[in-house]
């Protein structure tokens, strides 16, 4: 059976949110070597309503927005690093 077309879309594991912009964390399992360890990623966005009234998602930013990105983002990394035990990866 093709992998694509079974893999469901992830979820995020924790969404670090201010105001229009977000930081989604997600965990990644992974094995080698006989050996499970989970990875992070963040994705950040920024949603807003469309002229039709339908909510959007952009990975683009205003100048305005980036004092909210960065504190999304320092969420997200303080989350990140308790989530590996306080250790940096």
């Amino acid at each position: 059976m093709d992998k694509k077309n079974t893999t469901a879309k992830q979820s995020p594991i924790k969404v670090c949110r201010l105001e229009d912009v977000s930081a989604s964390i997600f965990a990644h399992e992974h094995g080698a070597r006989g050996q499970e360890t989970t990875f992070y990623s963040v994705s950040i966005s920024r949603s807003y309503v469309d002229q039709n009234g339908k909510r959007k998602y952009t990975s683009f930013f205003t100048p305005e927005a980036l004092p909210r990105v960065q504190q999304v983002v320092e969420e997200a990394y303080a989350e990140v690093r308790s989530l590996q035990g306080g250790q940096g990866k």
